[in-house]
């Protein structure tokens, strides 16, 4: 195994550059899908199965386009050629559309897409257990804690009115904008507290830690980050 790792060693900074244009766009679409206070990526096995998904599909194209089992020159021509094959890659997923070889069409968009949901399902289902604790400590910390309610509040209106993520969505920074004045306008505690944690749950790890303190959840925050 060490000897055909050090025989194909030289090709592989350029199968990873194929893919780096990839993990970034998509890392972006996940950063922007997964703004969640329990979101810490790279401990779920889903975010590392989404990992190697983003850099294998461009790497696999450049690995038959560039003809790498036979072992080409690595000079500057097969990096630029690395780097053409992910950048357009990126293109045609973000496209949707589809790239076709002689007499094997592939669409490569579905594929990637039939792999992104497998990845989320993962992610999703580490999350779960997570999830439901989080909201029932944060729910009973809040019932005691009723007159920071419309602080915390206030914190998550300037939060998603700031969010640079939201500034290309308009229609959702509109929408998460408007829940947030129904949570402030709500008389019902029980109502109010439920409409809380569920902008919350909408909040990023590492800016949750920060909102716990302005609802005065400091017990949730030490049982959800210990050690943060």
């Amino acid at each position: 195994m060490k000897a055909w790792i050090l025989e194909w060693l030289p090709w592989m900074p350029p199968l990873l550059i194929s893919g780096i244009f990839n993990l970034l766009v998509a890392y972006q679409k996940l950063y922007r899908d997964c703004r969640s206070p329990l979101f810490n990526p790279w401990r779920l096995f889903g975010v590392w199965w989404w990992v190697i998904v983003q850099l294998t599909l461009p790497g696999l194209i450049f690995f038959v386009y560039a003809k790498i089992l036979t072992k080409p020159t690595v000079d500057i021509s097969l990096y630029c050629t690395a780097v053409s094959v992910g950048f357009f890659f990126t293109l045609l997923v973000n496209a949707n559309a589809d790239l076709g070889f002689t007499n094997f069409p592939i669409s490569i968009d579905k594929i990637s897409d039939f792999l992104n949901k497998l990845a989320y399902k993962s992610i999703a289902s580490g999350q779960t257990a997570l999830r439901a604790d989080f909201k029932q400590d944060l729910k009973q910390t809040l019932m005691q804690n009723q007159l920071n309610l419309d602080d915390g509040l206030d914190w998550i209106k300037d939060y998603f009115s700031e969010d640079i993520t939201l500034k290309d969505d308009p229609t959702e920074q509109r929408k998460l904008l408007t829940e947030v004045e129904q949570a402030l306008a709500e008389d019902k505690p029980e109502e109010k507290v439920a409409a809380a944690i569920a902008l919350v749950m909408k909040i990023r790890r590492k800016d949750c830690q920060k909102l716990l303190k302005r609802f005065g959840s400091e017990d949730s925050l030490k049982n959800i980050f210990p050690g943060e």
